[in-house]
């Protein structure tokens, strides 16, 4: 009985991250889709686009997400540049796995809402490490050249999602919604990983 309730209770975990898994990708890519139709572009070099864009969803979802941090990071860029919004990446992804999880679930889902809601075409991500108080840092901004935010702005569940995600690991995100849009995050990297970083 307690195996029986042991596998219900990964069976379950797997649910949700798949569930996470699809609402990430499949979300991503309709929002691009969505950019196409709403700018008229159907035409032959634009169809062939779609195509493999649409295709990866199958690709990605059967993937699980397993790739490199980097190479996922790497699609966000090359899926989001199919539709002229530019995202540009200086620095690089923390060594740490969960943080740099948790900067491309935010990247992704910021790039969204920024394509989606504010018509921008470039975003810039900027990522780095620091010490604070003798603690490794993690830290990301993300923001936007869309248009900007209504004076009565009021945060929407992407924002808090993505706020959720970074005090999970013990983090932060703040909005600054003056043009330009801009997210701050901060997340504290594990002793493990400041080890690796300073011996590197």
């Amino acid at each position: 009985a307690q195996i029986e309730e042991v596998k219900k209770v990964a069976d379950n975990a797997a649910y949700l991250r798949m569930r996470a898994r699809v609402h990430d990708v499949i979300g991503q890519r309709l929002s691009i889709l969505h950019r196409y139709l709403e700018e008229g572009r159907l035409d032959d070099e634009s169809l062939e686009q779609i195509d493999p864009l649409l295709r990866s969803i199958a690709a990605d979802l059967r993937s699980g997400g397993a790739s490199e941090p980097a190479e996922q990071l790497g699609d966000i860029v090359h899926a989001f540049g199919l539709v002229s919004v530019q995202i540009d990446v200086e620095g690089a992804l923390p060594e740490d796995a969960r943080v740099a999880a948790a900067f491309l679930q935010i990247i992704r889902e910021a790039s969204t809402n920024a394509t989606k809601h504010a018509q921008a075409h470039q975003v810039h991500v900027h990522l780095w490490q620091e010490e604070s108080n003798g603690c490794d840092i993690a830290r990301m901004t993300i923001s936007n050249d869309g248009a900007p935010a209504p004076v009565s702005y009021r945060e929407g569940t992407g924002i808090l999602g993505m706020r959720h995600v970074a005090q999970d690991l013990g983090g932060s995100l703040e909005v600054h919604a003056a043009p330009p849009f801009t997210l701050t995050v901060s997340i504290p990297l594990t002793p493990n990983a400041a080890v690796r970083r300073r011996s590197s």
